[in-house]
């Protein structure tokens, strides 16, 4: 029988500490960490018609550490779990590391680049570990100034997601995208971002569909006469204008349009919603449509801030040849999110925050089970090393 969730988080949290308690001073000098703890009330965990409302509490530890003293490869941990009060079955805690590697191109400060790779997993307790996954990746990117105010970003992203419980909905994906930022005196910001992005799926014939529906379909070819794959390729366009408008006062909008080059490829699975893995019921390749949305940003005296942000989207799903109830799908989505932090200077400590968030969700749909809104807020307090 496995220890609670809970307890095993917080056997890993002390071994943590020990450790940095009996590491030498100059190893010290080069590990940087943060320690989160959050709670929040959501009043529709599961985002459906009928509410159930849910309090969860949250712990997060971040850990960098930098072995060499050129300071461009770093380490990197980050761990936490998720508690859920009302429903138990759902608390899962999650571990990642991996390690981030910074270079310059010839003699150039400005003009570099980033290579590093994640491996993760998550994991639940006993009674509900469905939807376990371990989830690797591997991110390439570089930044080029074309000249002081007008920089050209590139990268390239990919990784892996196996569900322990779930191998049928196992996938890989491949993200591509070109940033071109420019800036002018008058403190105002463009960037502008095209990406594509492409997703391969593997399916167990025997439990899903049969074959003959498959064979049926393009893009897809049999594999051992086991597995089925199929993939979704999408097109996004995005585009943001941010403006400066005091030293402290600062305004942003932006547009995103999502193209779907196959449009017959979607894939969802109505009984994955309390799986809080939104990509398994809510996959953003699952549809397209446009996006737009605005924030405001506002710092005051005594490290005092104030975000809001306000965000509209449509989203048209297409055919869906696992669960009919998403076939000819139409989502109008509305969401406000409001933010206040303030930082404090302790001792013995970078700095401590605490935050405050409240978030709206009203999604609108033609189908009727996806009509929800949601309402949530968070109080969290974030000490850095």
């Amino acid at each position: 029988m496995n220890r609670p969730l809970n307890f095993r988080f917080i056997f890993i949290i002390i071994i943590m500490l020990f450790f940095s308690l009996i590491i030498p001073t100059k190893t010290l000098s080069q590990l940087s960490s943060s320690v989160n703890y959050s709670i929040y009330y959501d009043d529709n965990p599961f985002r459906q018609i009928e509410k159930t409302e849910e309090t969860v509490n949250m712990l997060n530890v971040n850990l960098d550490y930098q072995p060499l003293q050129n300071e461009k490869f770093y380490l990197s941990y980050f761990g936490g779990v998720n508690s859920f009060n009302q429903n138990n079955e759902y608390s899962y805690q999650m571990h990642s590391l991996g390690s981030n590697y910074n270079f310059n191109f010839s003699d150039s400060t400005q003009n570099s680049g980033t290579i590093g790779g994640f491996y993760s997993i998550k994991s639940g307790i006993s009674s509900n570990n469905i939807f376990d996954f371990i989830n690797y990746s591997l991110h390439v990117n570089s930044k080029i100034f074309i000249t002081g105010s007008f920089i050209f970003t590139s990268g390239y992203i990919f990784s892996n997601k196996n569900y322990k419980n779930l191998s049928d909905l196992n996938f890989s994906e491949h993200l591509i995208f070109l940033r071109i930022s420019k800036f002018f005196e008058t403190k105002t910001g463009i960037i502008f971002e095209p990406g594509i992005g492409y997703k391969n799926y593997s399916i167990k014939n025997e439990i899903e569909t049969p074959e003959t529906y498959f064979q049926m379909r393009r893009n897809r070819r049999l594999i051992d006469e086991d597995y089925t794959e199929f993939s979704k390729m999408q097109a996004r366009i995005s585009f943001k204008i941010s403006q400066g408008i005091f030293d402290q006062t600062g305004i942003n909008f932006h547009y995103l349009k999502r193209i779907n080059l196959r449009k017959n490829d979607s894939f969802g699975l109505n009984e994955y919603f309390g799986s809080d893995d939104e990509e398994l019921w809510d996959d953003p390749y699952n549809f397209e449509g446009n996006e737009f949305g605005s924030e405001f940003t506002q710092n005051f005296p005594l490290e005092l801030s104030l975000k809001l942000s306000a965000k509209y989207s449509g989203r048209n799903f297409g055919e869906n040849y696992i669960d009919s109830i998403f076939v000819n799908r139409s989502d109008n989505r509305t969401e406000f999110w409001a933010g206040i932090t303030k930082s404090f200077s302790m001792p013995f400590v970078n700095s401590t925050d605490l935050t405050l968030e409240y978030m709206f969700i009203n999604n609108k749909s033609n189908r009727e089970l996806f009509n929800y809104k949601n309402n949530l807020m968070m109080l969290s307090a974030r000490i850095n090393f």
